[in-house]
């Protein structure tokens, strides 16, 4: 039943995205926050979604709603020039199968940055990261570009999970 349960949620999530703009709250959707400063369209307004459906992926370790969240084409250059650290989908399904040894405690998202790339969405966000390692709680925070590109009438990640 369990394995029922997340693709209706994502199914009734994108049903949210698809709705006028007014009708998804512009400041937040669950955890996942967008800073006032930016002008809420659609295309942010579904990214939203997406962002909180990963957030609440990530916090409970399911790999198989993250990866369904992801592009086929994803791939994540790590920020550095050499290719031998670069990350496609197979190789996100190892990383994400290493964090979830991780006893993530919370995760907040505030998107601080929204521009367009051609067809892509550039997110710039903060993590907020609270993890219990040994008995000791301890917070991350960082801040993170996340690229998304259309399917359908939603986004899935290009890179940046």
């Amino acid at each position: 039943m369990r394995d029922l349960y997340v693709p209706i949620a994502l199914l009734a999530l994108s049903a949210c995205a698809t709705q006028s703009a007014a009708s998804v709250p512009a400041a937040s959707i669950g955890r996942t926050w967008l800073d006032p400063t930016i002008g809420v369209r659609q295309d942010v307004s579904t990214a939203l979604v997406v962002l909180e459906s990963y957030r609440v992926a990530l916090k409970h370790g399911e790999i198989h709603t993250l990866l369904a969240l992801a592009s086929d084409d994803y791939l994540d250059g790590s920020g550095t020039p050499e290719a031998d650290d670069d990350v496609d989908r197979t190789g996100l399904a190892q990383a994400l199968s290493r964090w979830n040894a991780i006893a993530l405690t919370d995760l907040d998202l505030r998107v601080t940055h929204v521009a367009r790339r051609g067809e892509t969405l550039v997110l710039e966000v903060r993590y907020a990261i609270r993890v219990r390692i040994g008995g000791r709680q301890s917070v991350l925070s960082e801040e993170h570009e996340m690229v998304l590109a259309p399917r359908g009438r939603s986004w899935a990640f290009l890179s940046g999970m």
